[in-house]
């Protein structure tokens, strides 16, 4: 499956430094939601240093493209569990 945008929500948002946020995304369909480009859909709404946890992986992934780019890259920076 690809991406989908129901499954993205933001846990948290910070005013600081022209403004972060803190999504969740449930991955139900376990997708490798690391590979780049996989959150373009919602380029529109993250930015770059926005987090992302991926809930089926344990994975927290750092938004290394820049605010505004169409395609959205990523880089692990912790993962929890097996």
């Amino acid at each position: 499956m690809a991406f989908q945008m129901e499954e993205l929500s933001m846990m948290a948002y910070t005013g600081a430094d022209g403004g972060h946020h803190m999504w969740f995304y449930a991955n139900t369909e376990e997708d490798n939601a690391t590979a780049d480009g996989f959150f373009d859909d919602a380029s529109h709404m993250i930015r770059e240093y926005d987090l992302i946890y991926v809930a089926s992986d344990g994975q927290l992934l750092q938004v290394t493209s820049e605010t505004g780019a169409e395609e959205v890259t990523t880089a692990e920076i912790a993962s929890v569990g097996a």
